[in-house]
């Protein structure tokens, strides 16, 4: 929701840098569990209790946001495809890992 309201009322976090900015210190640097939430990634082969598509939801709230407001974003459709792809099978480990910790093992 954080995220969400920065997206909004703060005209940096709707450019590119600033976009890339907001997910690394709001999902990524916050600890955000992708491994847990996103439990059919290509990493993980069990369903748990914890699995919860939170991210992809914000990047679905994030692509209604650009249909409705479609000059307001720097970014574009492809990006957060690019994305929601990452999320799940990641080519750099990103968004594969619970915390920052996980990640530089």
């Amino acid at each position: 929701v954080t995220a969400l309201a920065q997206l909004i009322l703060d005209p940096s976090c709707r450019t590119l840098r600033g976009f890339q900015g907001l997910l690394e210190r709001e999902w990524i640097e916050a600890g955000h569990p992708f491994h847990l939430r996103c439990a059919r990634s290509a990493s993980s082969h069990a369903r748990g209790k914890q699995e919860a598509p939170v991210f992809l939801l914000f990047l679905d709230c994030v692509w209604q946001l650009s249909r409705q407001f479609p000059f307001s974003l720097e970014f574009g459709e492809q990006l957060l495809l690019t994305l929601f792809d990452n999320a799940y099978a990641s080519a750099y480990g990103t968004f594969l890992c619970n915390n920052e910790k996980e990640r530089s093992v």
